[in-house]
């Protein structure tokens, strides 16, 4: 395919057309973790150009717990092509908190106070 643009232009390559995959706010509790592992399974099978995750992995009732944390990343791993993971919260307050304590300990049930210390240097 060649594509050319006004008059005496030179012709050139069309790009390579490609796909993506962008999903979100899910899988949302463990009833639908068999579904969610399909969808990821169906998403290698077309092999996108990449795979973008925009929204959270759970439902807010439910605890961030190191062992569904470990899950969230398992599921991201599993994904062949190219992976970007964006959390767009409720607020930028939500989204701050999120992108800086995603990775850290989070055993403990409620809110959690985080010292300075383990959120300096990453923004």
């Amino acid at each position: 395919m060649a594509l050319a643009v006004g008059r005496g232009a030179e012709t050139v390559a069309a790009p390579e057309q490609f796909s993506f995959v962008a999903l979100g706010c899910m899988p949302y509790g463990a009833e639908n973790f068999a579904a969610y592992e399909r969808l990821l399974t169906e998403i290698n099978r077309h092999r996108p150009a990449f795979t973008v995750h925009c929204g959270d992995t759970k439902k807010g009732s439910e605890p961030p717990t190191d062992a569904f944390m470990k899950k969230v990343h398992a599921w991201f791993d599993s994904l062949d092509g190219a992976f970007a993971y964006l959390y767009a919260a409720d607020s930028v307050y939500g989204a701050i908190a999120e992108t800086l304590c995603r990775d850290l300990p989070s055993a403990l049930r409620g809110p959690r106070i985080v010292p300075r210390a383990a959120v300096t240097g990453r923004i």
